[in-house]
């Protein structure tokens, strides 16, 4: 599922995104969303290439992975626990959290 290319779709936010913050390189998005009952949860937004039986890449896209259940209220505790997460499996993150309003991540080359 790496990814041969640089993202060419641009990744755009969902309108019940709080925050996110960027993996180094960009091909990679954590995200801290609303669940319902004014909870957080967390996620990886991932640009994936898409590969047949034989392992030649066929298309690229944007997808989403969920990979454990977070239940709280608290902002900066959502944060906190997905940071830890990515660094868990390896993913480098920028600095800030960034509001992800208006936010498109794309390719020089697009």
């Amino acid at each position: 599922m790496a990814p041969e290319i640089e993202p060419i779709e641009p990744y755009s936010s969902k309108s019940y995104m709080v925050t996110n913050k960027l993996a180094i390189p960009p091909s990679i998005v954590l995200e801290i969303y609303n669940k319902s009952g004014g909870n957080f949860g967390f996620r990886y937004q991932a640009w994936i290439a898409w590969r047949d039986a034989g392992d030649s890449v066929r298309s690229h896209s944007w997808w989403e992975f969920e990979p454990a259940p977070l239940l709280t209220d608290r902002l900066e505790e959502a944060e906190m626990i997905a940071e830890a997460h990515a660094s868990s499996i390896g993913i480098g993150l920028g600095q800030e959290w960034l509001n992800p309003a208006n936010q498109r991540i794309q390719s020089d080359a697009a």
